[in-house]
């Protein structure tokens, strides 16, 4: 991994930290590491009619300067969300929350020439209720 794609990575994930949280999330980890791969972001949501404040949502971050590699949402291949079910069981044992309902977000993050981001929320990508 490049110096260029780190950073750009970096800087994704802080933007999708204040997005989460200026959407009412609350953060619980980040960059949670296990055999079968990263949880970039772990949060809570507030409370909607869909969601409770109990469950738990892993947040998968993917950021783009340009479209040479497709836009960001189009690197999430089903392996990566298998990598990253097989993380969050990993994190719910260690935790002692199987029990928790939980769901896959991705943010997709585009930033301009002037670091200006565009995010795409993918809500529920996968979840424990099976939709």
């Amino acid at each position: 991994m490049t110096y260029h794609t780190k950073k750009v990575g970096f800087i994704g994930e802080t933007i999708a930290r204040d997005y989460l949280v200026s959407e009412g999330y609350t953060i619980l980890g980040q960059n949670y590491h296990t055999r079968y791969g990263e949880i970039d972001i772990i949060a809570s949501p507030k409370s909607t009619g869909n969601v409770n404040e109990n469950s738990l949502v892993f947040v998968e971050v993917k950021t783009r300067t340009g479209q040479n590699f497709g836009f960001p949402e189009q690197s999430v291949t089903n392996t990566k969300i298998e990598h990253i079910i097989a993380a969050a069981y990993a994190y719910l044992q260690e935790n002692n929350l199987l029990e928790r309902v939980w769901q896959i977000d991705v943010l997709a993050i585009e930033l301009n020439e002037k670091g200006k981001p565009t995010i795409t929320h993918y809500e529920n990508v996968t979840s424990s209720r099976g939709y």
